[in-house]
Parts: structure tokens; C-alpha cells; sequence
């Protein structure tokens, strides 16, 4: 059986020379041989964050982004963000709204598409809100303020909770009404 390791080293110095920075560190920490041969340059990791606009993704921008090598590099909280986003093919649900895969390049996305991903997706979002809500009310409730002014605070939650449900009920249709995909 041929796997990657058998392959001569010219073979699998071009192959890694062809992956973007997140794949070749994966391959790099799969094994120890691949931890000697391969080592992702300033230019791979560059390259990685200047393609992501391209792609509609975000880059790190409230850190400062040194890239001095992989260890320093991952260790950005935004950057670690963006790689476990990318594990989890989250960034595909985000950004591949034909179901295009951004890890798989080209392929449909085997995660995308599935309507546990998005109820998933839907609960963080809805936890998130929830907790902004809950946040905002007690607010409400403990200030002592004008009538006038409370009455326009009572329409502003009720104008934030009927947004949040009109968000959830357009949420809720794309994913009872989107077939589960496959990988080709």
C-alpha cells in the first residue's frame, strides 16, 4: 500500500509546496518524519492571510500578526480562531453559499450543507442574542428613569426582539428548505 510517506521526497516536497499554510501545518504535525522536511515560510503564511480577502473571509485585524514562525504565528488569538473556523468548516458556511467548499477547494462541502450545522449555527446566534436581551432588560428594570423615556426603551426592545425573530424564521426556512449535500 502507498501511502504519503513512501512517496520519494521530491514527491512530497512538491506536494506540500502546493498546499495553502493551514494544510501544510497539518501535514507538518502528522508526523515526525514531515516535522523535519516541511517548514512553512513567512511567505506561506502571508500568502494564507492576503488569499482570505479574496475569499470574502475576515483577516486578523485587532492584534498585531507576527510572523516569525508557526509557533508565534498560531499563538495570535485571531489567528487560532480562523484556523478552528476553518477545521470546523464554519467559514464555509459563512462565505460558500453555493455549498463550495473552502478546505475541500472546488468540492461540495460535506459540512455546509447540513441542517445540523446550521441549527448549530443558529443556536450560538440565538444564545448570543439572548444574552444581550437578558443583559438589556435588566438594565431596564433596575435604572430609574422618565416614563417618556422607558416607553421608548420598551419599543426599542420590542423592535430588537421582532428583528431577532424575523432572523431565526428566515434561518429556520433556509434550513428545512436546503437538501443535506454530498461530497462528490
Amino acid at each position: 500500500m502507498t501511502t504519503l510517506l513512501n512517496l520519494p521526497a521530491e514527491v512530497q516536497v512538491l506536494i506540500a509546496s502546493n498546499l495553502p499554510f493551514p494544510d501544510l501545518l497539518a501535514l507538518k504535525l502528522s508526523h515526525p518524519y514531515f516535522y523535519r522536511i516541511i517548514h512553512p515560510t513567512v511567505y506561506d503564511r502571508v500568502n494564507w492571510l492576503l488569499d482570505r480577502p479574496r475569499l470574502g473571509l475576515p483577516i486578523p485585524s485587532q492584534t498585531k500578526c507576527v510572523m516569525k514562525n508557526d509557533v508565534v504565528f498560531v499563538a495570535n488569538k485571531e489567528v487560532k480562531e480562523m484556523l478552528k473556523r476553518r477545521r470546523l468548516h464554519l467559514e464555509c458556511v459563512d462565505v460558500g453559499k453555493d455549498g463550495t467548499c473552502l478546505v475541500l477547494e472546488g468540492w461540495k462541502c460535506p459540512k455546509a450543507g447540513t441542517s445540523a450545522m446550521r441549527k448549530r449555527l443558529l443556536r450560538k446566534q440565538m444564545y448570543v442574542f439572548w444574552e444581550v436581551l437578558k443583559n438589556y432588560l435588566a438594565v431596564l428594570f433596575t435604572i430609574d428613569i422618565d416614563p417618556r423615556i422607558g416607553a421608548l426603551l420598551w419599543h426599542y426592545a420590542l423592535g430588537i426582539v421582532l428583528a431577532a425573530l424575523a432572523v431565526v424564521v428566515a434561518i429556520w426556512r433556509t434550513t428545512t428548505a436546503s437538501p443535506e449535500s454530498a461530497v462528490p
